[in-house]
């Protein structure tokens, strides 16, 4: 299938990826990849992502659904904020997982195992054996939580400034 991309420019565009991924840009990756697509269509986009993926160690292969979220980590889930950095907790291998939004994506994240209603401990990664703690108000929305003391809300916060009162 003829897609009009010649091969110096499929080569520069995937070299230009892998010295980006290769710096530990993390957020270069998709931007490049977007790049490769709309330069070239799927030839380039496949050709690039699959070397980039291969050269760096990232599993190749279809995607699988993993195991359904686990109830308790569902609100939980999403971006959260704490002393001005993002973080995004997520659902992954059967595990809560939390990374820093600034983080390298060849880094790994944080790893979570309950350890009751409300509470989590960290197995793996940043913060390794602290505990994760969920405030909720009094109508049961989680307003908060505190990761090894360090708090974390929905929204960034100015740094010092007073905490949402759980109450209703």
């Amino acid at each position: 299938m003829a897609t009009g991309v010649s091969d110096s420019l499929l080569d520069s565009t995937v070299t230009d990826l892998r010295r980006r991924v290769a710096r530990g840009q993390g957020e270069w990756r998709s931007a490049s990849v977007v790049a490769a697509v709309v330069r070239g269509g799927e030839r380039v986009f496949a050709h690039a992502v699959g070397s980039a993926d291969a050269e760096h160690g990232l599993a190749a292969g279809p995607w699988r659904p993993g195991p359904d979220v686990d109830r308790a980590a569902g609100e939980l889930l999403g971006r959260w904020w704490s002393e001005g950095s993002q973080f995004g907790f997520g659902w992954h291998d059967g595990h809560l997982q939390a990374r820093l939004a600034a983080m390298p994506v060849d880094r790994p994240p944080a790893v979570f195992a309950t350890e009751g209603r409300d509470l989590w401990r960290t197995v793996s990664g940043r913060e390794a054996g602290e505990l994760l703690r969920v405030v909720r108000d009094g109508s049961g929305t989680v307003v908060r939580m505190h990761w090894a003391t360090y708090g974390f809300t929905r929204a960034a916060q100015v740094f010092g400034a007073p905490w949402p009162d759980p109450a209703p």
